[in-house]
C-alpha cells in the first residue's frame, strides 16, 4: 500500500491533469504552454512526483512506484513535445491532430495514476 504522502502526492498530480484537460475545452489550445495549469504541473512533477522514494516501502510497492514514475517521465516530456507541436501548427487539420494527441496523452496519464492510486 501506498504511504499517505505518496497517495497524497499523486492524487494532486491526477487533479492538475485533470484541469489541464478540462482547460484544453476552454481556453485556446495554442496558448496552454503559457497558461497557469501546464506550469504548476510541470513544477509538481520536478518537485513532488519524481523526488517520491521507494525508501520504507514494500518491495512490490516500490518497484510499481519506480515503474510509474519512468512511464510518467516518458508520458510527461513527450505531453511536452507534444504541446510544443500543437503551438506550432498553422494548418487547422493539424492542430485537430495535435490536439487529440495532447487529450489521449493526458488521459493516459490519468490512468496511469488511477491504477497506482487503486492498487494500493
Amino acid at each position: 500500500m501506498l504511504p499517505k504522502l505518496h497517495q497524497e502526492k499523486v492524487t494532486l498530480w491526477v487533479n492538475l491533469l485533470r484541469e489541464l484537460s478540462s482547460q484544453l475545452e476552454e481556453v485556446e489550445p495554442t496558448s496552454i504552454s503559457k497558461s497557469e495549469s501546464w506550469q504548476q504541473l510541470q513544477k509538481i512533477f520536478g518537485e513532488e512526483i519524481l523526488t517520491l522514494t521507494g525508501e520504507k516501502l514494500e518491495p512490490s510497492i516500490a518497484q510499481a512506484m519506480l515503474a510509474f514514475q519512468t512511464e510518467f517521465h516518458r508520458c510527461f516530456r513527450l505531453l511536452a513535445t507534444d504541446i510544443l507541436f500543437l503551438q506550432s501548427s498553422k494548418n487547422e487539420s493539424t492542430k485537430q491532430q495535435r490536439l487529440t494527441q495532447v487529450r489521449a496523452r493526458l488521459d493516459q496519464m490519468i490512468v496511469y495514476c488511477q491504477n497506482l492510486l487503486s492498487s494500493s
